[in-house]
């Protein structure tokens, strides 16, 4: 088979989006037999991996490659509207006349228009491209049809990371759509997307998450915990985000035996906030900042408080983890909460305290705990990273 060059096109370090395509990475190092990847990093969100079957990957982060310190202002701008005024992002997200503008704003500033970004994708000249988010998918899209004959004729490949689709996906040029569900591959149908263009492979997850997980009294003792207490993992994303201070105080109020593991992801400001409060707290409490240990920490917890974003309910699933899903964003996450508790995956939660009366519940009662294993199992895509890059090496017709 002829090797293959991937261009690999997200968003933001430490996103849904970077992990979706770092999974697909390791999907595409397994296919080619798990040698070794040679990696290099060529600054301003490039890298270029090399795979043990001669096949090569350049993955490029659009906004930090476009504009470093407009990067910067895009993501502290979306923080702050967040915490400070969700509901404008409600009013931007998956609203026509915004997509209009922001067609308008590509067709004006296409991808041929920066010229960097032109010359690092001539140059690398890659057979297929996939997206792990809309932003580069729609740029990529226009950059076909205002290019070489080579460009024009190159697959683009958008995977979703969320499990309810938006109009900014939509473009003739995207020749094949990953979706998490039949039914969400059923609304693009509805947006005028051929059924042909799509396949439920699913959201593509590290194969931590999936493979057997060392001895539990092994893990419980490593991160120094009890092995007669139940594990209420708390986390809320990569940015710290949500009711986290409220729930422990609420369940630290409920005298259940339980201990907790908070993981404040990236939010500095947050771990410091609780490491004054947890000494004087009565249940035992893990305060933990970023880590690479999600899998095994998912694996040892009886039920998680989350926010619903995409990749981290992909990865309670794979672990079958019992989920209580709180402060959704609107938009993408409020989506994802509907979606995961109409099908009993998840409980939807509209506060801390709230959150910590589920947890009390759910613990209190096997049965329903069992209830939402059994249905994380019957959903779960475990194999959605080798699906898709097996659909990039050797084609999906």
């Amino acid at each position: 088979m002829a090797r293959k060059k991937i261009l690999l096109a997200y968003i933001t370090s430490y996103s849904g989006h970077h992990k979706a395509a770092s999974a697909i990475v390791g999907a595409l190092n397994q296919l080619s037999g798990g040698e070794k990847l040679i990696s290099k990093n060529l600054g301003k969100g490039v890298e270029l991996i090399k795979l043990g079957n001669g096949n090569e990957v350049l993955c490029v982060d659009f906004l930090r490659y476009l504009h470093p310190i407009g990067r910067i202002i895009v993501e502290k701008s979306y923080l702050r509207m967040l915490k400070k005024n969700p509901q404008t992002w409600e009013y931007l997200y998956d609203n026509p006349e915004v997509y209009g503008r922001l067609q308008k704003w590509i067709d004006r500033l296409g991808v041929w228009k920066f010229p960097k970004l032109a010359r690092l994708i001539e140059k690398f000249d890659p057979d297929i491209a996939c997206c792990t988010q809309a932003f580069p998918a729609l740029m990529l899209a226009d950059f076909k049809q205002h290019s070489s004959l080579k460009m024009a004729l190159t697959p683009i490949v958008g995977v979703f990371t969320d499990y309810a689709p938006h109009r900014y996906w939509v473009h003739p040029e995207i020749n094949l759509y990953v979706v998490p569900s039949k039914e969400m591959g059923k609304v693009l149908v509805v947006k005028g997307i051929s059924e042909r263009r799509i396949r439920d492979f699913g959201i593509p997850i590290d194969p931590r998450f999936i493979l057997n997980s060392p001895n539990k009294g092994d893990t419980l003792k490593k991160f120094g915990l009890n092995e007669f207490l139940p594990v209420v993992l708390v986390m809320g994303g990569s940015r710290g985000l949500g009711s986290i201070k409220e729930a422990i105080e609420e369940l630290e109020k409920s005298f259940f035996s339980l201990q907790l593991v908070v993981v404040c992801g990236l939010n500095k400001k947050l771990q410091k906030k609780l490491e004054k409060i947890t000494p004087a707290l009565r249940c035992p409490v893990k305060i933990i900042g970023y880590t690479e240990n999600i899998d095994e920490l998912m694996k040892i917890s009886s039920v998680i408080i989350t926010k619903p974003g995409g990749l981290t309910v992909s990865e309670c699933l794979a672990c079958e983890l019992p989920m209580i899903l709180v402060n959704p964003i609107p938009g993408q996450e409020a989506l994802n909460a509907r979606f995961l508790a109409e099908r009993d995956l998840a409980v939807i939660a509209s506060d801390g305290k709230e959150a910590a009366a589920v947890v009390i519940r759910l613990l209190k009662n096997e049965q329903a705990r069992q209830r939402m294993r059994f249905q994380a199992r019957a959903f779960k895509r475990p194999d959605a990273a080798l699906a898709i890059a097996n659909a990039l090496i050797k084609g999906w017709d």
